[in-house]
C-alpha cells in the first residue's frame, strides 16, 4: 500500500521500493532518478538488503515494488529475467589450495552462498569459509586480491576475476531468476515498473 499526504495544493504520493544492494547502488538508479524528475510530486523511499528480507516486507505490505534474486519459479511474478552463476577467483591466482577451498561468501541466509556448500560437497572437495560479507562489492574486491572463490552472478564477474570450469573440479550451478514483484495500488507504480523491466532487460 503506497501513501498519500496534501501539501498545500500538491498530493504528495511516497513509493516504496526495495532492491539487493547490486542492484541499489548503480542497477537501476538512473531509472529512479529519471523517474523522480518526471513526476515532482511522487517520492521514492528505497530500502537495500537481502533478498529473503525483502519478499518478506513485500508480502507484509511494508513495499509496493521489490526487485530480487530467487530460485527459478520459487516465487510467481509477471517480470522475470535469467541469472546464470560461475565460480570465480582471482584472475592473478594460478593455483588453488587443494587440501581446503577457501571460500567468500554472504552472511547465512544469503544467496550462493549453501548452493557453494552443496556443490563442493558433492563433489567431496573439502572447504573452509575463509571471508564473509553482506556487500557484493566487498565480496568482488576479496576475490580480486586472491583471498578465495565464490559463486556469483554471470554479470558480476570483473575484469580482475577468472571463470573456475568444470574441468577443474567447480560443477555448473542451476541458474537462478531476478524477480521484480509490484503491488499493482497505482498507475504511477504500474508505470516505474514498465521502465524498470525495460532497464532490466538490458542487463
Amino acid at each position: 500500500m503506497f501513501f498519500m499526504k496534501i501539501t498545500g495544493n500538491a498530493v504528495i504520493q511516497t513509493l516504496r521500493l526495495g532492491f539487493p544492494e547490486d542492484f541499489a547502488s548503480g542497477q537501476v538508479t538512473p531509472t529512479l532518478a529519471a523517474f523522480m524528475h518526471e513526476h515532482p510530486n511522487i517520492r521514492l523511499e528505497v530500502t537495500s538488503g537481502l533478498s529473503r528480507q525483502l519478499y518478506q516486507h513485500y508480502q507484509q505490505g511494508a513495499l509496493d515494488l521489490i526487485i530480487v534474486k530467487q530460485r527459478k519459479g520459487e516465487f510467481k511474478s509477471d517480470y522475470r529475467w535469467p541469472e546464470p552463476l560461475c565460480w570465480l577467483t582471482s584472475a592473478n591466482n594460478e593455483y588453488l589450495n587443494a587440501d581446503s577451498l577457501p571460500l567468500i561468501v554472504f552472511p547465512e541466509n544469503g544467496l550462493y552462498r549453501n548452493d557453494m556448500f552443496r556443490l563442493l560437497d558433492i563433489e567431496q572437495r573439502p572447504w573452509h569459509i575463509t571471508y564473509t560479507c553482506s556487500s557484493l562489492a566487498g565480496i568482488q574486491s576479496a576475490i580480486a586480491d586472491g583471498l578465495g572463490i565464490s559463486l556469483l552472478p554471470l554479470r558480476a564477474k570483473l575484469p580482475q576475476h577468472r571463470i573456475l570450469t568444470e574441468q577443474e573440479g567447480f560443477p555448473a550451478a542451476e541458474e537462478m531468476e531476478i524477480a521484480m514483484h509490484v503491488h499493482d495500488s497505482s498507475d504511477s507504480i504500474k508505470v516505474l515498473a514498465e521502465r524498470l523491466a525495460r532497464q532490466l532487460e538490458q542487463l
